[in-house]
């Protein structure tokens, strides 16, 4: 049953912040002495650039090709919908 939760839900959520997660679960339950905190603080600000190039880069392309307000929310929508399946 858990297993079926899990496999539901899982694919619902964003792989980078996941993936960062689980770096974060690592380096708590070690006690930071594999993993320092710079290293988490770096991997986090890496995982925000990240995701916000996936979410801008639509944005800017379309308004680069002046393209049309319908399409352009479009993108915009579509984009989010691709970052949220």
């Amino acid at each position: 049953m858990l297993a079926a939760l899990l496999g539901l839900l899982l694919p619902l959520l964003l792989e980078i912040p996941v993936a960062w997660f689980g770096l974060f679960i690592y380096a708590a339950v070690t006690h930071l002495e594999k993993i320092s905190s710079l290293t988490t603080v770096i991997f986090f600000l890496v995982m925000l650039g990240t995701m916000a190039i996936g979410y801008f880069a639509p944005i800017l392309g379309t308004k680069k090709q002046k393209v049309s307000f319908p399409r352009d929310t479009g993108t915009i929508f579509g984009g989010d919908k691709g970052l949220h399946p």
